[in-house]
């Protein structure tokens, strides 16, 4: 089960995800299209498959990802309780 908690500062939003089990995902998705949009993922606990359109990598905790806008993408965790945040603007 995915567990979700959201904090909002001005105009930044966190996003925390807690993956329970291993092999919970969060399912492909895509941010705007904005080129002043910025999605920062930060993985602080366990690890992850992240997969997008003809790619996959492992990211584990520490890791922390810079996404470009329209990269599609989604996260399959290797652990229970793996954790990700999830920073917006």
């Amino acid at each position: 089960m995915l567990l979700v908690k959201v904090l909002e500062f001005g105009n930044l939003r966190l996003t925390s995800q807690t993956f329970e089990n291993a092999g919970d995902i969060l399912p492909m998705h895509n941010h705007a299209n904005d080129p002043t949009y910025t999605h920062i993922t930060v993985i602080s606990r366990g690890s992850f498959l992240v997969r997008g359109k003809g790619w996959e990598k492992t990211a584990v905790a520490g890791d922390i990802i810079d996404w470009e806008p329209q990269i599609f993408h989604e996260f399959e965790s290797l652990e229970p309780n793996s954790k990700l945040a999830n920073i917006t603007k």
